[in-house]
């Protein structure tokens, strides 16, 4: 279960975050040093020819949930960057959290005073699709 209820108030900002290697920012402007709750959802096609789904933290996992991996190949931490865009860095400095079948992760952070960017990090962007999106919601911390 989820550590925190669905239907959050105060909903700041919502964007969707593509598979590709394409950055995408949100449209909010953060405050210097205020918290903010970030929730991630959804899976997009991203590996094994295009079978293999990714999320927030995840990849490679079947229909079933088998075979997820977090880390793959050339050591790269799957998953999606939230102000980091660099796969030669791996892991990932923050991260959405364990495996969940429901695909809707949370993280908390800190804002910097500008917006905050998204990238989705994988070993090879061949195989991914150019259509399916993670939705990544904004909100003020309860």
């Amino acid at each position: 279960m989820s550590p925190y209820p669905p239907n959050l108030p105060g909903l700041l900002d919502t964007l969707k975050a593509p598979v590709t290697n394409q950055t995408v920012h949100s449209t909010l402007t953060t405050e210097t040093s205020v918290v903010y709750l970030l929730q991630a959802s959804g899976s997009g096609k991203c590996g094994g020819n295009n079978l293999g789904l990714g999320d927030a933290d995840w990849m490679d996992w079947d229909v079933n949930g088998g075979g997820k991996e977090d880390t793959g190949d050339n050591n790269v931490d799957y998953g999606l960057g939230v102000d980091e865009a660099n796969t030669a860095v791996s892991p990932r400095l923050r991260w959405w959290g364990p495996w969940r079948k429901d695909h809707t992760y949370y993280m908390l952070f800190a804002g910097t005073g500008n917006t905050i960017a998204f990238y989705y990090y994988d070993s090879g962007y061949g195989d991914n699709s150019t259509t399916d999106k993670l939705t990544v919601e904004i909100f003020p911390v309860p």
